[in-house]
């Protein structure tokens, strides 16, 4: 007997806006088949979620000493009109690396999510506020992470720490999956199967 269908968002990472059609996050990649086959549908009423997909966290603002953030915030703001639309019981969100920090954003502005995993995300210091706003507003949150993880390590550079840990202390649960690689785990040839197997898409039924 198949699970009850659910309904789920996509939010891509860094440098994503130009993948082609086989990208994860686009209705015809190979992890939107293979949610589809398990009753985990894209929201169909409005074309995929897309932000700038510009690395950010970088810039300071030179009169106030803040780093600027300004594709986060912007891509957070996109993402808020976008989610609207879309009812909250519907909105589980599936999210890839930075794309994390524009639904911290998102949610920071006061919308409310339901459930959401992140995979691979960097866990930045800078956005520490920011995501002790937007926990209230999310629900559910499953954290996946690869301690291994370089790329994921890398994104943590330039948030004024020196490399802290890749687990998220506002996520409601962490997850350590080695060999995830930042990206295995939405890759056809990879740990795509995991989400299956460790009962991924029924948290995002819950």
């Amino acid at each position: 007997m198949n699970p009850r269908p659910i309904f789920y968002i996509p939010v891509h990472g860094t440098w994503a806006i130009d993948e082609k059609h086989t990208a994860w996050w686009k209705p015809t990649g190979p992890f939107a088949l293979y949610a589809k086959r398990n009753n985990v549908l894209q929201w169909e009423n409005l074309p995929p979620f897309v932000w700038s997909s510009d690395i950010s966290g970088f810039s300071y603002n030179l009169q106030s000493g803040n780093r600027k953030h300004t594709d986060w915030r912007a891509g957070g703001w996109s993402l808020y009109y976008y989610l609207s639309h879309v009812p909250l019981e519907s909105r589980n969100l599936v999210i890839h690396s930075h794309g994390l920090q524009v639904v911290l954003y998102c949610a920071s502005f006061g919308l409310e999510i339901n459930n959401m995993i992140s995979v691979c995300s960097p866990i930045r210091s800078d956005m520490n506020e920011v995501a002790e706003t937007a926990k209230f507003r999310i629900r559910n949150w499953l954290h996946l992470y690869d301690n291994k993880d370089w790329i994921q390590f890398i994104g943590q550079f330039g948030d004024g720490q020196f490399f802290g840990s890749r687990k998220s202390k506002h996520a409601t649960v962490n997850q350590l999956i080695k060999g995830a690689r930042h990206s295995d785990l939405l890759k056809i040839g990879g740990q795509m199967d995991a989400w299956v197997k460790h009962g991924w898409f029924d948290f995002l039924r819950q």
